[in-house]
């Protein structure tokens, strides 16, 4: 009685059938597993999209465009053309040379000049500030491009040559110190002479590093009313 009886599945035949059931069962749902192709294993390259990152050499590309100048602006008619030239010569500082250069004549004009005389003194007084200022922009052109008031005139987006405002400005100066000297006096036209050079060759370089260029720059700003006085009197101390 205390002994334990080995298994007789016979005894229980429902067991035995459940468990045949099973193995069969079992059996029936195994799918043998597929042979794999090594070709369609092999990954294909992914394609690609918008938002996914430039190859090395379209990086290099896009910097090489970036490193190209801007194309010139097309030129536009003769009115654009003349407002151009006048954006170079920077008529309008040009103007308040005139009026100075006037106000210096008219004060020496009882030496025996006329209006005429004064008049054609201010207008060579004029075209050296204007060459001046267009020398000016030829120096600063990397300056100016950096300056979103200066980066659009006419040089820096070549609608006027570097060539042509060094050629014109060169033109203006020389003949107004020629006019000044055979018209008028060696004095006036070295004033002149003297006043371009130091606006261009002192006081424009002299921007960029000291605050001293304000001081230098008075002379050739005050300098129209002394050349026109020399200009109609031949010295810079006779008054009346």
């Amino acid at each position: 009685r205390g002994r334990l009886r080995p298994r007789d599945d016979r005894r229980r035949p429902g067991r035995r059938r459940v468990s045949e059931e099973r193995t069969e069962g079992a059996g029936a749902t195994a799918a043998p597993v597929p042979a794999v192709d090594p070709e369609a294993a092999r990954p294909t390259p992914a394609e690609p999209t918008s938002g996914a990152a430039k190859p090395a050499t379209d990086a290099l590309a896009d910097l090489h465009d970036l490193a190209q100048p801007e194309e010139p602006v097309a030129r536009g008619g003769a009115w654009q053309r003349a407002a151009d030239w006048a954006v170079l010569f920077k008529l309008r500082l040009a103007s308040l040379a005139v009026f100075g250069a006037f106000l210096g004549a008219w004060l020496g004009m009882g030496q025996g000049h006329e209006l005429l005389g004064a008049l054609e003194a201010s207008f060579w007084i004029a075209c050296t500030a204007a060459s001046g200022c267009a020398l000016n922009q030829v120096i600063e052109q990397e300056t100016d491009r950096r300056m979103e008031r200066t980066r659009r005139r006419p040089l820096l987006t070549g609608r006027i040559s570097v060539r042509d405002a060094v050629v014109a400005s060169a033109v203006l100066g020389f003949a107004a110190v020629l006019g000044l000297a055979f018209r008028f006096n060696l004095l006036s036209s070295f004033l002149a002479l003297s006043s371009l050079f130091l606006y261009v060759a002192v006081y424009t370089p002299l921007k960029r590093v000291s605050a001293l260029n304000t001081l230098v720059g008075a002379f050739p700003g005050a300098a129209p009313v002394a050349i026109g006085f020399a200009a109609m009197t031949g010295n810079l101390w006779t008054w009346g």
